[in-house]
């Protein structure tokens, strides 16, 4: 299992990453600079559950679960509709298995790969890739 720790030590060299935050605890950042987190679905009181990858830019947000899933995290959303992300795109590529407690090694290298470019040929690129289904 990955820490919160360890995925900010391994992503803090990039500039437009802003942090691994549990859901409720997500800060606001300006919408006009390209904006990476990592985001925790448990509340920063709670013991921490799954990481997720958010992306914010120009008023419109990316949101990829490694179990494929929507974004449902109520905490989330209204972060995002409270800072003017009304536009959510959910990415499902399911690439974790269901047993597995491996979800913050699945959104670290979309962290980095997302970090230097747009996020629409990020994301397209990362959706095209041989992304494959993981039993482990």
């Amino acid at each position: 299992m990955v820490s919160n720790l360890f995925l900010n030590n391994a992503l803090r060299v990039f500039e437009n990453f802003k942090g691994c935050y549990s859901c409720d605890d997500i800060p606001f950042i300006s919408s006009k600079t390209q904006n990476l987190f990592i985001i925790n679905l448990d509340k920063r009181t709670d013991p921490g559950s799954h990481f997720v990858f958010l992306e914010t830019f120009h008023k419109r947000s990316y949101y990829w679960d490694p179990f494929g899933h929507n974004l449902t995290n109520i905490h989330i959303l209204e972060y995002l509709q409270k800072n003017g992300f009304y536009t959510v795109d959910c990415i499902r590529n399911r690439v974790q298995h269901y047993r597995s407690i491996s979800c913050g090694l699945f959104v670290l290298p979309l962290g980095i790969i997302d970090t230097n470019k747009y996020i629409e040929t990020n994301f397209v690129c990362f959706s095209c890739c041989q992304i494959v289904w993981n039993p482990f």
